[in-house]
């Protein structure tokens, strides 16, 4: 029989966690239908002893790929090339699938011949594993087209994620999309997006699927302004692709919110910098585009205006509302 699922789970350095994700997969796998494959990225830690101990007790179900560090993006693109599952799973190795969800996700995917299924997300602190400290509920009532999909996830109003998502192999392999060693942050929305406009029918569970783990700092409270710049990057190499394709007011209108809300995230990181308000705090945006502030007057939109117009009320009420720590 062949395989169903490839799940792929990428790593370096997680020894204290790796182990919880694989064995979120390996609890819920009842034949050989679905297989894992683990890329170890150069690991220097005890990530590759774990990884065989556990492939020992797993031989037909388990793939331990160990690679010299060359980055997730790589990581990911190996685990793909050697997949065989008809549809493919991107699991962080920090992230744990939620339990008995996953045959009835595999199932739910299959019967209704999909070419992209998605669930819900429960955020967690690794210091505080036992209660979600927030939850995505993706909740959609029908299918919908790759377009329509586009344009709700880059309106935030559904939100597909690393291991939170099922994707038809074809479907990547067959529009040769692969994830972009030269991006180290936003890389793998690019690729999401991209798969997503080549898809004709994705739909949501309406349920939980991924426990997503918070690490130590979050990786946009790590991220410096220089690094944030490979997401401005990714945004632009999606769109360019997206209105190759197809170029209708409603993706353009939408690419332009997720402009807006990523314009301020970079704001954001300069206010978390610079607690401290400075004139010209904000100058190193001036290398960016400006988004269209008054296009969607709603909260984001408002948003916006305040920082532009308001530049120092909008630092002090950004420290305010997100708490220093926070943004």
């Amino acid at each position: 029989m062949g395989k169903k699922m490839s799940v792929i789970i990428p790593c370096y350095n997680t020894e204290a966690v790796v182990h919880f994700a694989i064995n979120s997969v390996l609890s819920q796998i009842h034949d050989d239908t679905i297989e894992i494959i683990v890329v170890n990225d150069g690991s220097t830690d005890s990530t590759l002893d774990i990884l065989n101990t556990i492939k020992k007790r797993n031989e037909s179900i388990i793939r331990v790929i160990s690679t010299e560090n060359q980055g997730v993006s790589s990581a990911r693109n190996l685990g793909l090339s050697i997949a065989q599952g008809q549809y493919v799973l991107f699991l962080d190795s920090d992230d744990r699938i939620k339990s008995n969800a996953l045959v009835d996700w595999l199932d739910f995917t299959s019967k209704n011949d999909l070419d992209i299924s998605f669930g819900g997300i429960e955020i967690y602190a690794l210091t505080e594993p036992d209660t979600p400290i927030g939850i995505i509920k993706n909740i959609y009532p029908h299918s919908l087209n790759g377009e329509t999909m586009l344009i709700n996830k880059l309106f935030h109003k559904l939100w597909i994620c690393t291991g939170n998502a099922l994707y038809r192999r074809e479907l990547l392999m067959g529009n040769n999309i692969w994830f972009d060693n030269k991006y180290k942050y936003g890389e793998d929305s690019c690729v999401f997006g991209k798969a997503i406009i080549n898809a004709s029918k994705i739909q949501t569970l309406n349920s939980i699927v991924l426990e997503a783990y918070e690490r130590g700092e979050s990786a946009m409270h790590s991220l410096t302004f220089e690094k944030y710049l490979d997401a401005f990057a990714a945004y632009e190499d999606l769109r360019t692709y997206v209105e190759s394709k197809i170029s209708t007011s409603s993706i353009r209108r939408a690419f332009d919110y997720d402009y807006l809300n990523l314009y301020l995230s970079f704001a954001k990181i300069l206010i978390r910098e610079s607690p401290t308000y400075k004139s010209d705090l904000f100058d190193p945006m001036g290398i960016l585009p400006k988004p269209s502030f008054r296009l969607f007057w709603n909260k984001k939109s408002l948003e916006g205006l305040l920082f532009r117009y308001f530049p120092k009320l909008y630092h002090h009420i950004a420290l305010i509302y997100y708490g220093h720590e926070k943004i």
